[in-house]
């Protein structure tokens, strides 16, 4: 993948679904239900040194999993599978918090905002 490539996380996880050595354990149930979404994933270079993925939010408020270029050499598939897991759970939930598209986000926004605000 080069920098500036987009990719769906739905098919980064429709692959390491595939691959036993991505979702080991697990992780693979949790594959299984977050391959449902569909997040934005940059090969971005300007990631800060020593991170190999990120979640940002971009200009619309929609959650984008930033990753290195260099992580498929340098990070373990069954790393890379935990690494994904984690930043789709940001991504979810952040969309979740910035603009609630369902009944049940909302009130998961209304909570949120109860709890921290």
């Amino acid at each position: 993948m080069l920098s500036g490539e987009q990719v769906s996380s739905q098919e980064l996880f429709e692959y390491g679904i595939s691959d036993q050595g991505v979702f080991h354990g697990n992780l693979q149930g949790m594959a299984m239900v977050l391959s449902k979404h569909d997040i934005p994933v940059m090969i971005s270079e300007s990631l800060s040194e020593g991170i190999v993925a990120t979640t940002m939010t971009d200009e619309d408020g929609n959650s984008v999993i930033m990753i290195d270029p260099d992580w498929i050499n340098t990070v373990s598939k069954s790393r890379q599978g935990e690494i994904l897991v984690h930043e789709m759970i940001h991504a979810i939930t952040a969309n979740a918090l910035n603009a609630p598209k369902t009944a049940v986000e909302a009130i998961f926004n209304k909570r949120a905002y109860k709890i921290f605000n």
